[in-house]
């Protein structure tokens, strides 16, 4: 009686389903990198679901071994239940050194279609890449292969016998002044994904870059001071103060839940069209509707320093926007690296650490990945997007929105703000008041300093008789 009752509830729960809920109910899915900032998302699903945990099974993995170091007791329960795979995993160093791109991005993606392979329920494989493996000659990024300079075969065979020096050439020679080794060593992984993923249905989905929500689990959420989110962040605590720029620079964010929602159609999808071959997905905002950087981005964040300023700040946030190389790097070392090297030194006395330099490094190294790739358009084609997209309907459209046609890019940068004070600098909205009055004693505080520091450079620089004073010239003629 209790298990025909289970039953019963059971398929009037089923009933209720959207689609593409229909379709995951009863799956086990796998997914890698579920740690990273794209495979988190459950606060919400707690509250909604506080047993949710119970459905959920940590595996250790690890990119670099065989199988990916999953125990042969839980590979053989994953092969008799898994239905539906989730690729994340891979390691978003943009500077790496060649060898250890490879490593992570091409042979990781290799040990994993190699371990799919085995799989005989998969019905669906989802690999996360990245928009800016390749674009042609016109600036689009077309949802096809990208065509890379060697194979990924050559690549390895290479790995294998090159000492550093060697693999140092190569490095130069695929990153061609304005690519990666993150960039380069993803698009060899999509051809890895359309050489090896055999007759499963197959997708990859190429987001921009990640910034924080758009709605779920709620705006503004973000768990990492990569990208969008480290420079509102620098902004607002006084350490980034001067940005150099390009006219009409576009930056390419996506907000993570968009990317989320793209994974999980694309399964979906896949599984029901079947198509011939990798169906690639461009999961990116539409370039001709993205707002100029400047204007909705940086100025932004000048506005909202007085709006909800941090009450742990190094310095009050000023930053200026430069479009000429020289006077960028005059401001940026003497209002940016010059204070950092002096604040780290008494912080070494007093401490032992160094803070300050090392964050400006990697500030100014995430903005000029942004900067490189966005002195030229990447203009991303959207035709199998938007066939995902228009594809949704019977609440799936709500559910696993994908629609951003009336994308509020205002409101949506104050959430990041407010999202990036909250997640990151972990300070409570309750302290807004307090971190409004201490910000107007730091710019008093700032203000009074500045000018100081100028009239006394003034004073000693140039004549005194600038000052009314003419003992210099009596000095002269006695």
């Amino acid at each position: 009686m209790a298990k025909t009752m289970q039953t019963e509830m059971e398929n009037e729960a089923y009933a209720d389903l959207t689609p593409i809920q229909r379709f995951f109910f009863g799956r086990s899915v796998f997914i890698t990198g579920a740690t990273g900032f794209v495979g988190k998302l459950f606060t919400k699903l707690k509250e909604i679901y506080p047993n949710f945990q119970k459905h959920v099974r940590l595996v250790d993995g690890d990119l670099l071994k065989e199988r990916l170091g999953i125990s042969e007791e839980n590979f053989e329960e994953m092969k008799a239940t898994v239905s539906v795979v989730f690729h994340s995993a891979a390691r978003v160093q943009f500077n790496d050194p060649i060898k250890k791109a490879v490593q992570h991005n091409i042979i990781g993606t290799k040990v994993f279609l190699a371990m799919c392979n085995e799989m005989p329920n998969l019905e669906a494989v989802v690999h996360v890449s990245t928009a800016f493996v390749r674009k042609e000659a016109d600036n689009h990024v077309y949802e096809k292969i990208p065509q890379t300079k060697v194979t990924p075969k050559q690549i390895l065979d290479a790995m294998e016998w090159m000492d550093s020096d060697c693999q140092k050439a190569v490095e130069d020679y695929l990153l061609e002044k304005k690519f990666t080794t993150y960039l380069v060593t993803k698009a060899l992984g999509e051809v890895v994904v359309s050489e090896e993923c055999r007759d499963t249905p197959t997708s990859i989905i190429r987001p921009g870059n990640i910034s924080p929500t758009f709605k779920d689990p709620f705006p503004g959420w973000c768990d990492s001071i990569q990208g969008l989110s480290g420079l509102i962040l620098a902004g607002a605590k006084g350490v980034l103060r001067a940005l150099m720029s390009v006219a009409e620079l576009k930056l390419n964010i996506v907000p993570v839940d968009l990317v989320v929602n793209s994974m999980i159609v694309s399964a979906w999808h896949i599984a029901k069209e079947r198509p011939p071959s990798v169906y690639i997905v461009n999961c990116v905002m539409d370039y001709y509707k993205l707002p100029m950087a400047d204007e909705t981005i940086l100025q932004k964040a000048l506005e909202k320093r007085k709006d909800y300023p941090l009450v742990n700040m190094f310095r009050y946030p000023d930053f200026k926007i430069y479009y000429s190389w020289v006077p960028y790097k005059i401001h940026s070392i003497i209002d940016e690296w010059i204070p950092a090297y002096i604040c780290d030194f008494f912080l070494y006395i007093f401490t032992g650490q160094t803070v300050l330099v090392r964050v400006h490094k990697k500030i100014k190294f995430i903005y000029d990945i942004f900067l490189r790739l966005g002195r030229d358009p990447w203009i991303c084609c959207l035709d199998n997007f938007n066939t995902m997209k228009d594809s949704l309907k019977n609440g799936d459209e709500e559910i696993f929105f994908l629609d951003t046609e009336d994308f509020d890019w205002d409101s949506y940068m104050e959430d990041c703000f407010l999202g990036g004070r909250k997640f990151i600098a972990h300070e409570d909205p309750s302290n807004i008041p307090y971190a409004r009055k201490k910000a107007q004693i730091w710019w008093f505080v700032t203000t009074v300093l500045k000018w100081f520091l100028i009239m006394l450079f003034i004073y000693y620089v140039f004549p005194r008789s600038l000052f009314g004073s003419d003992d210099r010239m009596h000095d002269v003629h006695s």
